[in-house]
Formats: C-alpha cells, structure tokens, sequence
C-alpha cells in the first residue's frame, strides 16, 4: 500500500509492542501449479538474478516473466520458511496486498459491462447514511471517484491510530466499521491538492468500493471475485485472507523493521486488517494469469480495460527507467509485489517476495525495488 506507515512512528510504537507474532501455519506444503515451459532467452541470467539478490537479503521471491521478444520465464529462489528451511516452490504464495484493487477494478468494469452500475453514480445514493456519516467528502463522491483514487476521502491508513493498533496488536481483526472509524477522524484532500497530483491514494476508497460491489451484487465481495474472476480463470491458489488468513502454501513474511540486517517473522502484522482494499493472497502465476487475461481481453471486454487503463481505475501508470508500464504494486509488512504491463516491449512482468516494509523510503527494501528493475533490465 502507499505510505502506510510514517517512519517517525516506528521507533516509539515498536518499542511499546506488547505481543510477539506467532507461527500459525500449519503446513508450507503446497501442490506444484501447471506452467508454460520456460523458454527465455535470458532464462539463466533470470536465475541468476533472483539467486544473488536472495543471498544478499530477500528471503524468498517468485517471478514470471513474458515478453514477446524473448520467452517466458517462471523462476524462484530462496526460503518459504526460514526457520523451517522450507524452499520456496512456485506454489507458495504470498500476501499481495494492494493488486487486490485490480481485482476490484476488474469486478467493477463487469458490473459496468452489464448495467449494474453507473461509474457516475454517487455513493451516497448507494451506501446508507450511518456508512458514510461524518466521512469527509462522502457525500460529493462518486464510483469513478473510488477507482482512480480522485474522491479526496481520507486514508485511514495515514491516521496514527491505526498504525498503533497494526505494530502493537498484531493479528488483531480490524473491521470494516474499525477502518472507516480510523478514517473518520481525519480531513479529506483539498480539490486543489487532488487537481495538482491527480491522485491521492487512500484504501478508504476501495473499503467503500467493497461495500457497493457487495450492496450491488448482494453478495460477499470474496464470493463475487471468486465466482467472476478466479474460478473462471482456474486460479487455485488465489484466495482471500478474509475467508482464510493462513492457508496452507502461504509463505512466511519478513521485515528488517530497523534496517540493522535482521530479518524478523511478521506474517501476524499482514493478517487480519484488510479485506477489498488489499486481502488477496496468491502466487505469481496467478497473478499473471489474471493479468495477462485482464490485458488481452479474456477477462473484460478490450474496450473495458482500455476504459480501465486510461482512467486508472484499479491500476497505476508508472515509468521505470523511462519506460511506461501500467499495473500496481503492493506493500505489506512483510510481504512486496509487483505487476506490470511494459506496452512498448510487449512485456510483462510479476513480481513477488517474501520481504516487505514499515515505511515506502526503508532502505532495506530496496533491494527488491533493485531486483525489479534487474529483471526489466534484461529486457
């Protein structure tokens, strides 16, 4: 997720932790998933690659890889489990955090597709009144407005509160109604501010995105996304951490949450706390398997995702090294990923690990930020 933490914040809170996360995985076991056969032209030096950067820091790490021009390419390296000395295997999965907006922005371009909802609809005609009460700039927002992150709704990921509850209680459930709660008590962003950036980013958006896709389909969003999404593309190792926090596959996260070289278990921090915004758990097939069917039109009409792409509803454009790419990326705790469609090199490219971050500027994580980039290098 973006920003979620203040670095300021870490040294006191961490310091008051009270309770030490503990092993609730049952079993890293996992059932191998069915691939393209590997056949990169630089299938070595990807190899290569994700070995060195797992000997100098990242756990464990998963990628695949296809280019047009050079193959595709599925490889892991490193440790599920340090202390079980479980390897990383291409079924193991991860928290994914914030490409769980992707999904969403996908599940809305269906609704859109068959009526169900105006993009220009105002939430409040939607959600009843004691959802949005006293949540600043509800009641001027519209869907569209919650997809590109443009409501101005406040994140209640940047109240200080919910950062204490997160490091001091981990693996505490944080509701729906805790999360909007948090950002109840917090201003929304100036129009002025949204017009000069464009976004600002805020899991309160897709919280409340949740709640409509729910209100809409009356369904539970998990059961919406499994039903048009997942089963529908065959994938069996996505799931979310709202129907079962730990299933069995799931890797163990790490932070080194002082930036001293020590790698600590803290897959308790990602649990329990999100849902629409960022609950999706998979591996990186899975992932690119979605996105590839979200690109190339299996999923939602080609017109949809352009509709998707341009106006950034559940995804991101980025340059990396100057090269343009639409995707998302998410940030946990103990857990990072990336996804990302290169148009120009007819690339894409999923990323994910076992390492993630209290703070987006934690020099430690970037390692991974480096790793990413060594893979588009290649390329």
């Amino acid at each position: 997720m973006k920003n979620i933490f203040h670095l300021l914040l870490v040294g006191s809170l961490l310091i008051s932790c009270k309770k030490e996360p503990e092993l609730l995985i049952d079993s890293h076991q996992c059932n191998p998933v069915t691939v393209v056969a590997n056949n990169h032209t630089e299938e070595e030096a990807l190899q290569d690659l994700l070995n060195d950067y797992v000997a100098n820091g990242i756990p464990g790490v998963a990628v695949v890889v296809d280019s047009k021009t050079k193959g595709f390419f599925l490889g892991v390296a490193g440790m599920t489990d340090i202390a079980a000395k479980v390897p990383m295997t291409s079924c193991h999965t991860f928290r994914v955090a914030s490409l769980t907006k992707t999904f969403m922005g996908a599940a809305f371009m269906q609704l859109l597709e068959t009526g169900a909802i105006n993009l220009d609809d105002q939430i409040s005609a939607i959600l009843d009144d004691e959802i949005l009460a006293d949540l600043d700039k509800s009641d001027e927002t519209t869907i569209a407005e919650l997809l590109n992150h443009t409501s101005g709704i406040p994140n209640y990921d940047d109240n200080s509160r919910f950062v204490a509850s997160v490091l001091n209680e981990p693996g505490k459930v944080l509701t729906v109604e805790d999360r909007l709660n948090f950002a109840r008590e917090l201003r929304g962003t100036p129009d002025w501010v949204i017009e000069k950036y464009e976004q600002i980013y805020s899991n309160t958006n897709y919280l409340l995105l949740q709640l409509i896709l729910e209100k809409v389909t009356g369904k539970p969003y998990e059961t919406y996304l499994s039903e048009n999404i997942t089963v529908p593309l065959g994938l069996r190792k996505t799931t979310f951490s709202t129907i079962n926090t730990f299933p069995n596959g799931l890797s163990s996260g790490y932070c080194d949450m002082y930036d001293n070289g020590k790698l600590r278990d803290v897959n308790l921090f990602d649990a329990n706390r999100w849902s629409g915004e960022a609950s999706a758990i998979s591996n990186a097939m899975d992932i690119y398997t979605f996105f590839n069917a979200l690109i190339t039109g299996q999923l939602i009409d080609p017109s949809a995702f352009e509709n998707m792409k341009n106006n950034k509803y559940g995804l991101l454009i980025e340059e990396f090294d100057g090269i343009q790419a639409v995707g998302h990326d998410g940030q946990g705790i103990g857990y990072s990923s990336e996804m990302w469609y290169f148009p120009e090199k007819a690339l894409t490219i999923t990323l994910i690990a076992n390492k993630g971050r209290i703070d987006d500027d934690q020099p430690s994580i970037q390692d991974f930020v480096a790793l990413f980039l060594g893979v588009l290098s290649l390329h």
